[in-house]
């Protein structure tokens, strides 16, 4: 629901984070904020802190490691999101 594009090439991307899909305003900074510190608290380090998550992992990463990666952030997103 708060995913408003998803950007980039190869192992680095963007995901833009938006109140609202059609609109695109950007989310709020302490949304942001929440789903960083959700991130965190699954040991996952993102660049979360804005509307615009980076993601750039390093060029040796599994596809088992990038699924549990997903998966973090995926949980980030919707707790973070709730508010």
């Amino acid at each position: 629901k708060i995913i408003g594009d998803v950007r980039g090439k190869g192992l680095m991307s963007g995901v833009e984070l938006v109140k609202d899909r059609k609109t695109k305003e950007p989310l709020p900074k302490e949304a942001c904020r929440r789903i960083f510190d959700e991130g965190m608290r699954r040991g996952l380090v993102t660049m979360a802190y804005s509307p615009v998550v980076r993601i750039n992992p390093p060029l040796n990463l599994t596809k088992a490691e990038a699924e549990r990666g997903l998966a973090k952030l995926d949980e980030a997103l919707k707790a973070g999101a709730q508010g």
